[in-house]
Protein backbone atom coordinates (compact mmCIF):
# COMPACT_ATOMS: atom_id res chain seq x y z
CA UNK A 1 0.00 0.00 0.00
CA UNK A 2 1.06 3.61 -0.46
CA UNK A 3 1.17 6.36 2.19
CA UNK A 4 -2.58 7.03 1.76
CA UNK A 5 -3.47 3.38 2.42
CA UNK A 6 -4.32 2.67 -1.24
CA UNK A 7 -3.53 -0.94 -2.18
CA UNK A 8 -2.99 -2.37 -5.65
CA UNK A 9 -4.60 -5.77 -5.01
CA UNK A 10 -7.55 -4.85 -7.28
CA UNK A 11 -5.12 -4.44 -10.22
CA UNK A 12 -4.42 -8.19 -10.11
CA UNK A 13 -6.77 -10.94 -11.31
CA UNK A 14 -6.29 -14.54 -10.26
CA UNK A 15 -7.48 -17.23 -12.70
CA UNK A 16 -10.19 -18.33 -10.24
CA UNK A 17 -11.65 -14.78 -9.90
CA UNK A 18 -14.50 -13.35 -11.99
CA UNK A 19 -13.34 -10.10 -13.65
CA UNK A 20 -16.78 -8.40 -13.75
CA UNK A 21 -17.42 -9.15 -10.07
CA UNK A 22 -14.03 -7.78 -9.11
CA UNK A 23 -14.66 -4.61 -11.12
CA UNK A 24 -18.13 -4.13 -9.56
CA UNK A 25 -16.57 -4.29 -6.08
CA UNK A 26 -13.80 -1.80 -6.91
CA UNK A 27 -15.27 0.77 -9.33
CA UNK A 28 -18.39 2.96 -9.11
CA UNK A 29 -19.85 6.41 -9.83
CA UNK A 30 -21.58 8.64 -7.29
CA UNK A 31 -23.49 11.93 -7.45
CA UNK A 32 -23.05 14.20 -4.43
CA UNK A 33 -25.18 17.28 -3.76
CA UNK A 34 -24.38 20.08 -1.34
CA UNK A 35 -28.08 19.82 -0.35
CA UNK A 36 -31.06 17.81 -1.54
CA UNK A 37 -33.79 20.19 -0.31
CA UNK A 38 -34.04 23.78 -1.50
CA UNK A 39 -36.42 26.51 -2.66
CA UNK A 40 -37.29 27.35 -6.22
CA UNK A 41 -34.47 29.62 -7.48
CA UNK A 42 -31.99 28.52 -4.78
CA UNK A 43 -28.77 27.14 -6.27
CA UNK A 44 -27.30 23.75 -5.43
CA UNK A 45 -24.05 22.12 -6.56
CA UNK A 46 -23.94 18.61 -8.01
CA UNK A 47 -20.63 16.75 -8.29
CA UNK A 48 -20.06 13.53 -10.20
CA UNK A 49 -17.33 11.34 -8.71
CA UNK A 50 -15.61 8.22 -10.02
CA UNK A 51 -14.29 5.90 -7.28
CA UNK A 52 -11.67 3.47 -8.55
CA UNK A 53 -9.38 0.81 -7.17
CA UNK A 54 -8.64 -0.67 -10.62
CA UNK A 55 -6.44 0.28 -13.58
CA UNK A 56 -8.72 1.74 -16.25
CA UNK A 57 -9.17 3.89 -19.32
CA UNK A 58 -12.60 5.54 -19.50
CA UNK A 59 -14.67 7.74 -21.76
CA UNK A 60 -17.91 9.61 -21.21
CA UNK A 61 -20.85 8.08 -23.10
CA UNK A 62 -23.78 10.20 -21.92
CA UNK A 63 -23.77 13.61 -20.32
CA UNK A 64 -26.59 14.13 -17.86
CA UNK A 65 -29.57 16.35 -18.64
CA UNK A 66 -30.94 18.68 -15.99
CA UNK A 67 -34.67 18.89 -16.69
CA UNK A 68 -36.29 21.57 -14.52
CA UNK A 69 -32.95 23.28 -13.76
CA UNK A 70 -30.77 25.90 -15.32
CA UNK A 71 -27.15 24.75 -15.16
CA UNK A 72 -23.67 26.25 -15.18
CA UNK A 73 -20.60 24.02 -15.37
CA UNK A 74 -18.02 24.74 -12.66
CA UNK A 75 -14.30 23.96 -12.81
CA UNK A 76 -13.36 20.38 -11.86
CA UNK A 77 -10.23 18.24 -11.99
CA UNK A 78 -11.59 16.16 -14.88
CA UNK A 79 -9.37 17.69 -17.55
CA UNK A 80 -6.15 17.31 -15.56
CA UNK A 81 -6.77 13.75 -14.36
CA UNK A 82 -6.02 14.74 -10.78
CA UNK A 83 -7.47 12.63 -8.01
CA UNK A 84 -7.72 12.40 -4.25
CA UNK A 85 -7.79 9.39 -1.98
CA UNK A 86 -10.92 8.62 0.03
CA UNK A 87 -11.96 5.75 2.25
CA UNK A 88 -15.35 4.12 1.70
CA UNK A 89 -16.58 0.88 3.28
CA UNK A 90 -13.12 0.14 4.64
CA UNK A 91 -11.35 0.48 1.27
CA UNK A 92 -9.23 3.39 0.00
CA UNK A 93 -10.17 4.57 -3.51
CA UNK A 94 -8.74 6.99 -6.03
CA UNK A 95 -11.53 9.57 -6.41
CA UNK A 96 -11.86 11.66 -9.57
CA UNK A 97 -14.26 14.63 -9.78
CA UNK A 98 -15.61 14.21 -13.32
CA UNK A 99 -18.03 17.13 -13.32
CA UNK A 100 -19.23 19.96 -11.07
CA UNK A 101 -22.45 21.76 -11.95
CA UNK A 102 -24.31 24.64 -10.34
CA UNK A 103 -28.03 23.97 -10.68
CA UNK A 104 -30.87 26.41 -10.14
CA UNK A 105 -34.34 24.83 -9.95
CA UNK A 106 -36.87 26.60 -12.17
CA UNK A 107 -39.91 24.79 -10.78
CA UNK A 108 -40.97 23.21 -7.53
CA UNK A 109 -41.63 19.56 -6.76
CA UNK A 110 -39.42 16.49 -6.76
CA UNK A 111 -36.84 16.88 -9.52
CA UNK A 112 -34.40 14.22 -10.68
CA UNK A 113 -30.76 14.82 -11.49
CA UNK A 114 -29.74 12.47 -14.28
CA UNK A 115 -26.71 10.22 -14.01
CA UNK A 116 -23.80 10.21 -16.39
CA UNK A 117 -22.68 7.05 -18.17
CA UNK A 118 -19.12 5.90 -18.76
CA UNK A 119 -17.54 3.15 -20.86
CA UNK A 120 -14.38 1.80 -19.27
CA UNK A 121 -11.70 -0.68 -20.19
CA UNK A 122 -10.21 -2.23 -17.06
CA UNK A 123 -6.77 -3.78 -17.35
CA UNK A 124 -5.77 -6.57 -14.95
CA UNK A 125 -2.41 -8.18 -14.34
CA UNK A 126 -3.05 -11.93 -14.58
CA UNK A 127 -1.87 -14.37 -11.96
CA UNK A 128 -1.96 -18.09 -12.53
CA UNK A 129 -3.12 -20.23 -9.62
CA UNK A 130 -0.46 -20.26 -6.89
CA UNK A 131 1.61 -17.53 -8.58
CA UNK A 132 2.77 -14.46 -6.64
CA UNK A 133 3.37 -10.93 -7.91
CA UNK A 134 7.11 -11.25 -7.47
CA UNK A 135 7.23 -14.35 -9.68
CA UNK A 136 5.58 -12.73 -12.74
CA UNK A 137 7.75 -12.60 -15.85
CA UNK A 138 7.31 -9.03 -17.18
CA UNK A 139 8.04 -10.26 -20.73
CA UNK A 140 5.38 -12.98 -20.71
CA UNK A 141 2.91 -12.04 -23.52
CA UNK A 142 -0.35 -13.10 -21.81
CA UNK A 143 0.22 -11.34 -18.50
CA UNK A 144 -2.70 -8.87 -18.80
CA UNK A 145 -6.41 -9.09 -19.44
CA UNK A 146 -8.61 -6.19 -20.58
CA UNK A 147 -12.32 -6.14 -19.73
CA UNK A 148 -14.94 -3.71 -21.10
CA UNK A 149 -17.29 -2.35 -18.43
CA UNK A 150 -20.23 0.11 -18.38
CA UNK A 151 -20.76 2.45 -15.41
CA UNK A 152 -23.83 4.48 -14.49
CA UNK A 153 -24.48 6.45 -11.31
CA UNK A 154 -27.91 6.17 -9.75
CA UNK A 155 -30.16 9.19 -10.44
CA UNK A 156 -30.52 11.58 -7.50
CA UNK A 157 -33.68 13.35 -6.39
CA UNK A 158 -33.98 16.93 -5.13
CA UNK A 159 -37.05 18.23 -3.33
CA UNK A 160 -37.73 21.83 -4.40
CA UNK A 161 -40.17 23.79 -2.25
CA UNK A 162 -42.21 26.61 -3.78
CA UNK A 163 -41.49 30.16 -2.68
CA UNK A 164 -43.93 31.50 -0.08
CA UNK A 165 -46.77 33.51 -1.66
CA UNK A 166 -46.50 36.32 0.92
CA UNK A 167 -44.37 39.20 -0.44
CA UNK A 168 -43.58 37.27 -3.62
CA UNK A 169 -42.41 39.65 -6.39
CA UNK A 170 -45.02 40.20 -9.10
CA UNK A 171 -42.45 39.96 -11.91
CA UNK A 172 -41.55 36.43 -10.80
CA UNK A 173 -37.90 37.25 -10.07
CA UNK A 174 -36.90 36.33 -6.54
CA UNK A 175 -33.26 35.70 -5.67
CA UNK A 176 -33.09 32.98 -3.04
CA UNK A 177 -30.28 32.46 -0.56
CA UNK A 178 -28.04 34.45 1.74
CA UNK A 179 -26.36 37.46 0.15
CA UNK A 180 -23.88 40.08 1.31
CA UNK A 181 -22.90 43.28 -0.42
CA UNK A 182 -19.85 45.44 0.09
CA UNK A 183 -19.25 48.85 -1.47
CA UNK A 184 -15.72 50.10 -2.03
CA UNK A 185 -15.37 53.66 -3.25
CA UNK A 186 -12.48 55.17 -5.18
CA UNK A 187 -9.37 56.11 -3.17
CA UNK A 188 -9.08 59.56 -4.75
CA UNK A 189 -11.34 62.49 -3.84
CA UNK A 190 -14.25 63.16 -6.12
CA UNK A 191 -15.12 66.71 -7.24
Amino acid sequence: SNSSGFTYDAFVLDTKENAEEKIAKNLFLEIKLNKNKCYEGETIVAEYFLYSRVNLMAQLDKRPGFKGFSSIDLPSDAATGQFNYASKSGKVYKVYCLRRVQLTPLQHGELEIDPLEISATVSFLLLKQGQTLSSIDPYYPDKTKEVAYQLTALPTKVFVAPLPEANKPVDGYAPVGRFTMKMVGPTQKLA
